[in-house]
């Protein structure tokens, strides 16, 4: 599974480019066992902690990745799956994330048949053994594409039971030894980002799971939703005073999370003093609408959302200044 992210379209990623992207590669089939490793240690974007223990993690296509260091590089690693021995693997590193994605998904993607998300193996909040491992995206455009921020405050939280087992200054990372025993988890993330950015000036999220021990080798993905917004606004992220906008909304999922509902969304034009609840409406391919009335003056607008499944998983995360509103023309 990919990383969570949570996106709205208030900050641009850069993307990466067709073709070859800056840092891609390719990894031999690991019927040879081959291993390739990254120059410089880790790519930029990417947590400077990754790979100091092995990371695994199976793509959808049921080929495992393997990320480890060697002589302190990043080094990735690829088992095929069952039957899939003549497939090869191509790496592309952007944006904080890196890709594997196999020779029989490249006209897939291409096609818009399959979600690129959904062949990262640097992203992903898992529990292993007793060790919890927090990794979610905080910024992206309303597409999905992972984006890059500077901040000037970052805190990253895990609770067991409603008390702190450990925090980290990092935004959206952290690893945190937890006891065996099955217990209620909540994740917290709040990252301010510097005094001179005009959107998403603050990004709160708290997800509640619950979570044991995971036998095996292999980790266990965390139960995690986000919501994600994709305004259609203009290019400079914008819409108008006065006009009512429908903003699509989908709740993404990633691990074993059981049925959602509805999101609830709410509007504020007060940067968070006072928050208004939105309409939500269902549309064709699961995704929701959610309908927000502009003021008549200028200003900017804040988003906060949560959601839930039927199993106790559950997402509450807010943006403040996702996106501007200018003067009617």
């Amino acid at each position: 599974m990919a990383a969570l992210l949570l996106a709205t379209s208030m900050v641009v990623a850069p993307g990466l480019a067709e073709g070859q992207p800056p840092g891609s590669g390719e990894v031999a089939s690991a019927a040879s066992a081959a291993t390739v490793a990254s120059g410089g240690g880790v790519p930029d974007g990417l947590p400077p902690e990754l790979g100091r223990t092995p990371v695994r993690v199976t793509l959808v296509s049921g080929d495992r990745v393997t990320l480890t260091r060697v002589e302190g590089r990043l080094a990735t690693r690829v088992d095929p799956g069952p039957g899939r021995d003549d497939v090869r693997f191509s790496t592309q590193q952007g944006a904080g994330h890196l890709y594997v994605v196999p020779s029989d998904a490249v006209g897939l993607l291409a096609a818009g048949r399959l979600d690129r998300r959904q062949t990262d193996a640097a992203g992903r909040s898992q529990r292993a053994g007793d060790l919890i491992e927090a990794e979610v995206a905080l910024s992206g455009d309303g597409a999905g594409h992972p984006g890059r921020s500077g901040f000037a405050s970052a805190r990253t939280t895990l609770l067991r039971n409603g008390e702190v087992v450990g925090e980290t200054d990092s935004p959206g990372f952290g690893r945190f030894a937890v006891p065996p025993e099955a217990a209620d988890h909540r994740l917290e993330v709040d990252v301010t980002r510097p005094p001179d950015a005009q959107l998403s000036t603050r990004t709160t999220a708290a997800w509640s799971f619950r979570s044991a021990h995971v036998d095996g080798a292999e980790p266990e993905p965390l139960p995690l939703l986000a919501v994600r917004f994709a305004p259609p606004l203009d290019d400079h992220t914008r819409a108008r005073a006065g006009t009512t906008l429908e903003v699509p909304v989908t709740v993404d999922r990633v691990g074993d999370v059981g049925r959602v509902g509805p999101p609830a969304v709410e509007a504020s034009f007060d940067e968070g003093v006072t928050w208004s609840a939105v309409p939500v409406r269902r549309v064709a391919a699961g995704g929701f609408v959610a309908v927000v009335r502009h003021p008549s003056r200028a200003g900017f607008v804040s988003l906060r959302a949560g959601a839930h499944d039927d199993r106790g998983n559950a997402v509450e995360q807010t943006t403040i200044r996702a996106y501007e509103v200018a003067p009617r023309r």
